[in-house]
């Protein structure tokens, strides 16, 4: 088998499929290329060094723009292995004060909860940081994922929904099951739908919009 035709072969394909969607071509198309399904257990599935990198990017990007909810004290934590996998150790001679001022670390759900300036937020994260002394980069991101891995909304994609009530609702898929949460705050569970896995493996082989046809019919009642 030749990976690299193979490869070459796909991405023609994903361009072709690009290219017959019907989409405004007066400005230039930005596209996001991100990881489609989130790994049950980082440490034993993310292998690639780069893998790990662009991972770890994204799933501190969901922190940071509240995709992914993260109490105040575990994102100071997370912060803080974030600045240990950019600038290494921390070195009081070159990291004073201000040094992490231009540094995008905490969400800003965070900041705007806690009346702390931000040279009180930054001494909380160094604090932390000096804690990771001799912690290669690698290994940062990978302490920051196994952390992120635990968080309650890793791995949930949502579909807005409405129930019979015609109540606006979020349908989250993981790979445990479907949950239901309230609109206005992904954080809220509402319901957890379990089901047998017979029932996920009809979901998982339908394409497309299928999957809320099968799910949706399932959510009745409640």
């Amino acid at each position: 088998m030749d990976i690299h035709r193979d490869t070459d072969f796909n991405v023609a394909l994903f361009c072709l499929k690009v290219m017959q969607q019907d989409v405004k071509k007066e400005n230039p198309l930005q596209f996001k290329f991100r990881a489609k399904f989130y790994p049950e257990d980082v440490a034993d599935e993310l292998i690639q060094e780069i893998t790990l990198k662009l991972f770890y990017l994204q799933v501190k990007n969901a922190i940071l723009s509240d995709e992914i909810y993260c109490p105040p004290e575990t994102s100071v934590l997370l912060a803080s292995y974030a600045v240990q996998a950019r600038h290494g150790d921390h070195n009081p001679s070159i990291h004073g004060q201000g040094f992490l001022a231009n540094d995008r670390l905490l969400p800003q759900r965070v900041t705007d909860q806690h009346k702390m300036s931000r040279d009180e937020w930054e001494q909380s994260i160094t604090n932390w940081w000096q804690e990771h002394r001799g912690m290669l980069r690698e290994d940062a991101m990978m302490e920051y994922l196994k952390i992120a891995q635990d968080l309650e909304m890793y791995g949930v994609n949502y579909f807005e929904i409405r129930n019979k009530k015609n109540t606006e609702l979020w349908l989250g898929v993981d790979a445990l099951g479907l949950n239901i949460y309230e609109k206005d705050d992904k954080s809220v569970l509402l319901r957890i739908a379990r089901f047998l896995m017979i029932i996920i493996i009809i979901i998982i082989s339908t394409v497309h919009r299928p999957l809320l046809n099968i799910g949706l019919p399932l959510l009745r009642g409640w």
